[in-house]
């Protein structure tokens, strides 16, 4: 399979630091000559309702159906969203709940077919926008204060699976130190890919 990075933006329009973690992953990928495809979920129109399993390709909304297809054609899918410490923002969980969703315990083929075990790539980057989960988090660390979608992606085809997560700016829409740090750190991620 050729590379091909597919970036889902899910994050607010005025949250500044994710928007340039993503911006910065997305120069880096497109400078090394990969092909990306950027989706941006807030543009995006799809029901919130819970996901039937009687859903198939054909019956999924339109940006659904496209959100489907990159990612069954890329090698590596990004996820870059916002949380704080009660929740990541609603769409982003619902996105991932409607497409993500088990069939009988398994993957819904009728909307994502079969599956190529364990050969794509998943990067989850998430700010915690939230001082005081920032801080916790900071110190120990634990996946639990990030309050990600449980999915088992594995079964959708990702052999890895990375999750980095930073933290929120001081000074708002400066690219501070800490903003520069990230940025470099986003753009030796995509070096890997």
């Amino acid at each position: 399979m050729h590379s091909k990075v597919v970036i889902i933006n899910a994050f607010e329009p005025e949250d500044f630091f994710i928007a340039q973690l993503s911006k910065a992953y997305d120069n880096a990928i497109v400078e090394k000559g990969i092909s990306a495809e950027l989706l941006f979920v807030n543009n995006m129109n799809f029901s919130f309702t819970p996901f039937p399993d009687q859903y198939t390709y054909e019956t999924l909304e339109p940006d659904l159906q496209k959100s489907v297809d990159a990612i069954k054609g890329a090698s590596t899918v990004a996820f870059f969203t916002s949380a704080n410490r009660d929740k990541v923002i609603p769409i982003f969980t619902q996105y991932v709940a409607r497409l993500f969703h088990l069939k009988e315990g398994t993957v819904n083929k009728d909307i994502w077919g079969y599956i190529d075990a364990y050969s794509k790539i998943l990067r989850i980057i998430t700010v915690l926008d939230d001082p005081d989960t920032w801080k916790q988090f900071r110190n120990n660390r634990k996946p639990s204060l990030v309050p990600m979608p449980k999915i088992n992606f594995g079964l959708f085809g990702f052999g890895q699976i990375f999750s980095r997560t930073f933290g929120y700016l001081k000074e708002g829409y400066v690219l501070n130190e800490y903003a520069q740090k990230s940025i470099k750190a986003m753009r030796i991620m995509a070096e890997k890919d």
